[in-house]
């Protein structure tokens, strides 16, 4: 006989409760594992999401299960409010790399790309960086994009005097930028870091 669940379980309380959980995970494993066989879908036949991240008692790893090279970064953040840390690793087809984090602390995928060509190209030609303005009113500059950024950031001043300063910022980083005098800005290049 089912017990009655109370309004305040959610959902998947009551599928646990209702069912032998040990039974939906087997389910689960055997439809992933039929779609595997059978070649359908999945991430590794479309060539999106190809690496994927293996956490053990030794640490973790990132594992490519496409037969094609892969760059993928990913973000590092640790308990204490710390900054987290970025990285980005180039990953051979089907291969396995080992990550150097230890300790506790959550590892996220934030991108996985092509080695060759194609999306690597298309974050490399992206415009990452734009202005903003903090609640204060001074402005600054934030990239938004998963990489490091070199930007070149032109002011003209009221007598038409035109200065250009380079800045690199990290991913998803802001930089305060000061007026120096100059009444407009603006970027006039944003490129990948080298």
């Amino acid at each position: 006989m089912i017990e009655p669940v109370t309004v305040s379980q959610s959902l998947s309380v009551r599928l646990a409760a209702m069912l032998n959980l040990g039974h939906i995970l087997a389910l689960g494993r055997i439809a992933v594992l039929a779609l595997a066989v059978a070649g359908l879908g999945g991430p590794a036949a479309a060539g999106k999401g190809c690496v994927s991240l293996d956490k053990r008692v030794g640490g973790e790893a990132l594992v490519n299960r496409c037969a094609s090279c892969r760059i993928v970064n990913l973000t590092r953040s640790r308990p204490g409010g710390l900054a987290p840390t970025s990285r980005t690793y180039r990953v051979p087809g089907e291969a396995r790399i080992d990550l150097a984090f230890k300790g506790p602390g959550n590892t996220r995928i934030l991108s996985d790309v092509d080695c060759q060509g194609g999306a690597a190209q298309e974050l490399e030609n992206r415009k990452c960086v734009r202005f903003h303005r903090f609640a204060d009113g001074s402005p600054a500059l934030f990239n938004e994009c998963p990489a490091c950024r070199a930007v070149v950031v032109e002011r003209e001043d009221d007598e038409g005097d035109r200065t250009r300063s380079t800045y690199t910022l990290n991913n998803r980083a802001y930089l305060p930028l000061r007026s120096l005098g100059a009444k407009v800005a603006r970027i006039v290049s944003d490129k990948a870091c080298r």
